[in-house]
């Protein structure tokens, strides 16, 4: 028995765009100015997965009393946004399901969800006659679209020194 699975119809094809921009500024060599921003952008080989990373800094650096004392003073501002990172281990991860798939009929997956009038709303299907008892896994479709986990951070650092 052949399997219909292609990977193509899951996975799609991960990019990864990364862009920055600086400027420095010296006076005199007394008073160092640099300014800096930069994106990272990510898709994912999963669906509905990406990454977005916007980092903006700035830094003065200034020499006193002869080349004595120097102040140096930074910041930088982050933002973060995730969406459906996948986690590790059986639960929020579709590769588990996916790696361990037999070879078979794929497409019956596909359609990740079911009418179920028990309950009075669509439920996850997946049949345990794919993969028995013994295994908890759970639909890759389902995970992906379904189980939406995203993730905003805003991150502030400071430097004196």
């Amino acid at each position: 028995l052949l399997s219909n699975f292609d990977p193509s119809d899951f996975f799609n094809t991960g990019m990864t765009e990364m862009n920055g921009f600086t400027l420095t500024n010296w006076v005199l060599n007394k008073i160092k100015t640099y300014a800096s921003v930069s994106t990272t952008n990510s898709t994912g080989i999963l669906p509905n997965n990406a990454y977005n990373r916007y980092n903006f800094s700035i830094r003065n650096t200034a020499k006193f009393c002869d080349n004595k004392l120097s102040l140096d003073l930074g910041a930088q501002y982050i933002i973060q946004n995730n969406k459906n990172m996948v986690g590790s281990g059986q639960y929020f991860n579709p590769l588990v399901s996916l790696y361990l798939f037999p070879r078979g009929d794929f497409q019956e997956v596909q359609m990740y969800e079911r009418y179920s009038e028990a309950r009075n709303l669509m439920v996850q299907y997946w049949p345990e006659s794919i993969f028995g008892t013994d295994l908890d896994m759970q639909n890759p479709y389902w995970i992906m679209n379904r189980m939406q986990n995203e993730l905003s951070k805003r991150r502030y650092m400071f430097m004196l020194v």
